[in-house]
């Protein structure tokens, strides 16, 4: 994907449902959600245990 040829409405029509699962799985103390959109790389960084859960 090109960022910078993307419009800013473009962009968060696809980054903000992902910042949705984020924040709400931190704030429900939710691994599953909070890392369902991460890579598999980014997920062995963030163990359910550094989330809380």
């Amino acid at each position: 994907m090109q960022l910078l040829a993307k419009s800013d409405a473009a962009i968060l029509q696809v980054v903000s449902p992902l910042m949705d699962n984020l924040m709400e799985g931190c704030t429900e103390i939710d691994y599953e959600k909070h890392t369902k959109d991460f890579s598999s790389r980014i997920k062995i960084q963030m163990s359910p245990s550094r989330l809380g859960s």
